[in-house]
């Protein structure tokens, strides 16, 4: 497997660094929805290089955490024909029409980073890292980026999807921490 390290930074994010990784057909560490979406991906390519962008049915990129790219109209700067609610709300802005739209250091700009990798070797591409959130705590996060084509050629669609872990606020900490210590103190009373 090919392994590749990229790094971003931004002035309101720490800066990050993350493998990528080159899934060649039929391997992938089971991780459970990007696993699913990337088991989708291999049962559509038929013998192919890369699936045909008419066999995603457009229920396949309308999850909360998913993109689909449209490189069609350049691979520079190119639309975004779906962005799940979940990724609109993290970047805190509605009608997201191109992917230079996604602020620095949003989950949308973390899973976009790869698009033209993606696009490159015509293979899935896998990554994980950490984000620094403002208030100092991190989430993890994984992501996928899938490439499809309209013409059997080129690749001219990458769809992705990524997915976070927050952590848990302080409030709910101290919740967890004090049940646990009525747990004790009840285990070591009977």
């Amino acid at each position: 497997m090919s392994r590749f390290h990229a790094y971003e930074e931004s002035s309101a994010w720490v800066v990050q660094e993350w493998e990528l990784e080159v899934l060649p057909h039929g391997q992938f560490d089971d991780r459970r929805s990007n696993a699913r979406l990337y088991q989708a991906w291999t049962d559509m390519l038929r013998g192919r290089a890369c699936p045909s962008i008419e066999d995603l049915e457009p229920i396949g990129v309308a999850g909360p955490r998913d993109i689909l790219i449209d490189l069609r109209s350049g691979i520079d700067d190119p639309e975004l024909t779906c962005v799940g609610g979940a990724l609109i709300a993290d970047c805190g802005a509605r009608g997201l029409k191109r992917l230079s739209e996604a602020p620095a250091g949003s989950y949308l700009a973390l899973l976009a980073a790869h698009y033209r990798y993606a696009a490159m070797v015509r293979h899935p591409i896998a990554f994980q890292g950490q984000r620094a959130q403002p208030d100092g705590e991190r989430s993890s996060y994984r992501g996928i980026l899938l490439p499809f084509s309209s013409d059997g050629k080129t690749v001219d669609f990458v769809q992705g999807r990524i997915s976070w872990l927050e952590p848990a606020g302080r409030d709910i900490c101290d919740r967890i921490r004090h049940e646990l210590e009525r747990a004790l103190e009840h285990q070591a009373a009977g």
